[in-house]
């Protein structure tokens, strides 16, 4: 299983692909997909409140900042990768997910909010 650390919520619109896989008899890939809105007008934005927290240092702060990019830093760290039989894989590395983790902390820690 990949986790790419987007999660669905309620009233989210999914779509859902099966596929064979050949690393194991009779053998199944599936991928579940999130829409995402497009509307910048209705994007969720984080409230003033958690920023200013997050740059002080509160953790749960940091924490739901972390959160609301989970998914862009996801996709930011898809890699290709190919099975034994030379079939291409999107997956996440999770290293570098947790070095664009690591990057956004440090921001924040130095993000001054005048």
């Amino acid at each position: 299983m990949y986790d790419t650390g987007v999660t669905a919520e309620y009233g989210d619109k999914l779509i859902t692909l099966v596929t064979c896989s050949y690393h194991e008899e009779h053998g199944r890939f599936v991928v579940v997909a999130r829409q995402m809105n497009n509307n910048l007008n209705n994007a969720r934005l984080l409230p003033f409140t958690v920023i200013q927290k997050a740059a002080g240092g509160d953790v749960e702060a940091i924490n739901t900042v972390l959160k609301h990019y989970a998914g862009y830093i996801a996709k930011l760290s898809l890699r290709e990768l190919y099975d034994e039989y030379g079939n291409p894989h999107l997956c996440v590395d999770e290293e570098l997910r947790r070095r664009l983790e690591t990057k956004l902390i440090t921001k924040i820690l130095t993000f001054r909010v005048d």
